[in-house]
């Protein structure tokens, strides 16, 4: 009898430690993205970059529920620039696109916006 529940326990361990390994490994490799329309208002501009203050911004589409609000309205992001001449207080549609995961060497993630053209004046 004591050998039948000795092995039992052995069969359990086995099964705990192999979900267990199973399981975060599955984790490991967990991602997110996110696709969102941003409304956006230019606060400062150089010759490389602007600054923008998010007026509101909405999933399109992601890890989120579409339609729901993308990024804290009020955050404020640098974002480079070589292809536009903006002005101070103009008004901005941009794509937001945002991927996180892990790789075999650790996290891995990507920024992108993209105006939206023509920029609203």
């Amino acid at each position: 009898m004591t050998c039948a529940k000795n092995n039992l326990m052995k069969q359990f361990l086995l099964n705990l430690v192999f979900f267990t390994t199973l399981s975060v490994s599955n984790a490991a490799y967990a991602s997110a993205w996110l696709h969102c329309s941003v409304q956006a208002q230019v606060v400062k501009t150089d010759e490389t970059s602007f600054e923008i203050k998010v007026l509101s911004g909405t999933v399109l589409e992601g890890h989120q529920d579409t339609g729901t609000p993308c990024l804290d309205e009020g955050a404020s992001y640098t974002i480079e620039n070589a292809d536009y001449e903006l002005a101070e207080g103009q008004d901005l549609m941009l794509d937001y696109n945002y991927y996180s995961g892990m790789g075999p060497d650790g996290v891995v993630s990507s920024t992108q916006w993209q105006i939206i053209e023509p920029p609203i004046e």
